[in-house]
Order: structure tokens, then sequence, then C-alpha cells
């Protein structure tokens, strides 16, 4: 029993070795020009308005994005081309509507024509970013150019699509953490904050608050699990042409994401957001709490590095 105890210590220490005393483990992406990562994403999205009935719009989204390093400066920063292998979008509003670039033959024919002709104009486009090894973008470039026909259209889909892939979406996907500058132990927090565009009348303040929790197995790698809690809050553009008047009542983020120190490299990550507020335009003599529509959101995100020859998705649940 003395010698099971023995070996089950030397073994969580062993485990997290990188972690103990004051050289902690540094949380750093490692690009090597000609590196190819691929990740796949998936969004599912449940949305509930109380001004249409009660109606429930679901909505899924999964891609899988190429990223090859092209180049690596001499302090890390890596020029990395980022392309849309696949895409595989569910739109339920009413009326099922479906498109998964992966079919072909007799099953390709399920596609939604107008649907896929959104979605074509971002599995041809290139994106390039410029990435610094602590994760946070200095540049990207090629968003407009990919949307410009995407979103033409105007209608419901055109429009979820453009707000997907719009640059600060991108950015706030591809920049998935900004880790600090010292290594790190057990129980260290650090903050990273960002905003998206929240047309027409504002933006989306994240403020994200990190802890490294542990090193733990994942996907055959020892890598530092991080929680990150999220607040969300929405700042309004006194300028702009229509003014929404949005009550929340009820915001809340919560995620994980594991790392490999070792490659440089996300290995996972997944999130959950519940969001509850009311939204209407502000008027004159609009009461504080008062709203013309309940919007209650319920959306999961999760990305998950692939292997090269990995499928882009999972076959589907029959």
């Amino acid at each position: 029993m003395l010698t099971l105890r023995s070996i089950s210590l030397l073994t969580a220490l062993a485990a997290f070795a990188p972690l103990a005393g004051q050289d902690g483990v540094k949380l750093r992406w490692k690009f090597e020009s000609g590196d190819v990562l691929r990740y796949r994403m998936t969004t599912e999205q449940l949305t509930d308005l109380s001004s249409m009935g009660g109606q429930t719009m679901e909505t899924s989204t999964a891609f899988v994005m190429r990223e090859l390093v092209q180049e690596v400066a001499a302090d890390g920063t890596a020029s990395v081309e980022i392309g849309y292998e696949a895409m595989r979008v569910t739109m339920d509003m009413g009326t099922l509507t479906q498109f998964d670039s992966t079919l072909s033959g007799e099953e390709a024919k399920k596609n939604d024509a107008s649907l896929g002709k959104l979605v074509a104009p971002i599995l041809a486009g290139k994106l390039h970013m410029k990435v610094d090894p602590s994760g946070r973008i200095s540049g990207l470039t090629g968003v407009k150019e990919m949307l410009a026909n995407a979103a033409s259209s105007g209608d419901a889909a055109g429009k979820m699509l453009e707000r997907t892939f719009s640059e600060d979406a991108q950015r706030k996907w591809l920049e998935v953490n900004v880790f600090p500058d010292k290594a790190l132990n057990p129980g260290d927090t650090w903050n990273h904050d960002f905003d998206v565009a929240a047309p027409p009348s504002g933006k989306m303040k994240f403020a994200v608050a990190n802890k490294l929790e542990s090193l733990e197995d994942r996907a055959g790698a020892s890598c530092a699990r991080i929680s990150a809690v999220t607040k969300l809050t929405l700042e309004f553009d006194e300028t702009a042409a229509y003014q929404m008047h949005i009550v929340e009542d009820e915001t809340k983020s919560e995620g994980t994401m594991w790392f490999d120190p070792k490659r440089g490299r996300m290995v996972e990550s997944a999130q959950s957001l519940r969001m509850k507020m009311g939204i209407g335009p502000a008027t004159e003599g609009t009461a504080e709490g008062e709203a013309q529509m309940q919007v209650s959101v319920s959306t999961t995100t999760k990305l998950l590095l692939l292997s090269t020859d990995a499928p882009a998705f999972e076959p589907k649940k029959k």
C-alpha cells in the first residue's frame, strides 16, 4: 500500500513539475514557417423572441480553418494565411435551411442554393494575420473582400453570415486569448478585454477574467487548463441614427481552454453564453426597464485542433 501511495505521489509531482516553483510555465505560441494548423469551430445558438409569439430561432454553424504559417520574424511574430476548408450551416427560423460544403453527388442536392451562394465567397477567400507569441493579433486583412459578395443579399441568412464572419468576430475567435509575459503557476490570473461591433447602435464589450487552473492531459499532451469568466456589457453610440433601449436582465459566460505549452498551440476550448435582455427603440418617454421585446440567447462554442488528415466534420447522428 505504501509503495502504491509513493508511486501515486511521484506521478502527481511529475505531472505538475512544469508548474512547480517560481519558474512556472510560460504560455507562448510557437510558430515555424510551413506549419499548418487546422481548427474546427462549432457554434450552436438558440434565440427566443417574445414579440414574435415566443418564436424560437435555432442556428448552427461549423467550419474548419486552415492556418498556414508563411513567415516568422525574429521576435516570434508570425505571418499566417487563413482559409476555410469546409462549412456547415443550419438555420431553423420556422423553415429549415441547410448547407454543407462537404456533401457531394446526390447528397449535395440537399443543400440550399441561396445559402450556398452566400457561403461560396467565404470558402474561396483568404485572410492574412500577424500574430505574436502572446496570441495578440496585430493585423488582419482580407475580411472586407471576402464578405463583399457573401452578405450582399441582405436577407436573414446573409446578415447572419455577415455577423458571424465580420472582422470583429473573426479577430475574436482567432485571438483566442492573450497571455501575460510572465511565467504562470496554478491560481495565477490575467485579463483579456476586447470590443465587438454590435450594429446599428453600438458595441459589445468583453472583459475576460482568466485563471490557470492546472496542467492536465488533453489530446495526448500535458496542457494548461485555463478557466475564463466573461463579463459582457453593451455600450451605445449616441450618434447612431437608430437608438436602441436595452435592459440587461441576465448575462453569463463561462469557458475552459486547453493550451499545449510544449508545442505552443491551443488544443481545445469550450464556452457557453447565456443572455437575457429587453430590447426596444429608444424613444422619448421610454421608462426605465421598459422594452418592447424580450430576447433570450443561449450560445455554445467549441474550438478543436484537428490533425492534418482528420475529416472536417464528424458524421451527423442519425
